[in-house]
């Protein structure tokens, strides 16, 4: 049945608080089935504490699992651990056009689902990414750490179909000129590339999301994988610090 105010108001009347008031009440018990104040005992109280069911807190994955979802993440602060994310793990900085990822090691999280869910994967990275001495692969100016969200069930495997590579954030490698007087001028660019010192083009701090739905089966364990890959055009590169963080709800 539709909703339909007690109270209509017509152009020119004044406003009464208590007939706004009243549209608010009865709204309220509109949007709950009808249930009203007198419909709970209140002496002794009906729903106590003990009514309310508490989520299942995991603390080795720092998963909080309720009744409407799950909630978790993992947070490595800068220079507390590390990870590589470098063109060795992607079959030696392929081209641009032939992309290979891999999993970014210690950014992953496993998560058991108890029905179909909508997602929201959020993470964040710092990277250090070159300076490359060598010819292998493209141009310096094309080098890129390419880092991606993937999620998967835990039956299907981690496979490049499984990376969202439209959520894809990418740290360019130091490169430029290199000089060695110390001045960033027209004809002086700021010192860079393998024999020189790091600048702005080789560190990137990055931050993106991702929006996903799994459904559950009653023939699998329903365990869903998400975390962050990387496909690396640069031999030497370094994540120094990430954070990842998951929402769900049923």
């Amino acid at each position: 049945m539709a909703y339909s105010p007690p109270t209509t108001f017509v152009s020119g009347n004044v406003l009464q608080a208590s007939q706004l008031a009243g549209n608010d009440d009865a709204l309220r018990k509109y949007l709950h089935e009808g249930i009203v104040a007198g419909d709970m005992r209140a002496s002794p109280a009906w729903v106590e504490t003990r009514h309310v069911q508490p989520p299942l807190y995991q603390p080795y994955t720092n998963v909080q699992h309720g009744a409407t979802g799950l909630a978790g993440g993992l947070h490595y602060r800068p220079g507390e651990r590390y990870t590589m994310a470098s063109s060795t793990f992607t079959r030696r900085a392929r081209g641009e056009d032939n992309p290979t990822w891999s999993p970014l090691p210690g950014t992953a999280m496993s998560f058991n689902i108890r029905g179909n869910t909508t997602g929201v994967f959020h993470f964040n990275f710092s990277a250090y990414v070159g300076p490359d001495a060598t010819t292998v692969g493209p141009a310096g100016v094309d080098r890129r750490v390419h880092v991606a969200p993937y999620v998967y069930l835990e039956e299907e495997g981690f496979e490049d179909s499984r990376v969202y590579e439209f959520a894809v954030q990418e740290v360019g490698t130091n490169r430029g000129t290199p000089t060695h007087d110390g001045f960033n001028t027209a004809a002086a660019p700021a010192p860079s590339g393998p024999n020189c010192t790091y600048h702005v083009s080789g560190y990137g701090q990055r931050t993106g999301r991702l929006l996903f739905s799994k459904n559950t089966s009653p023939t699998r364990d329903n365990v869903v994988h998400v975390g962050l890959a990387h496909w690396s055009l640069v031999q030497r590169s370094i994540v120094v610090g990430w954070t990842v963080s998951l929402e769900t709800f049923y």
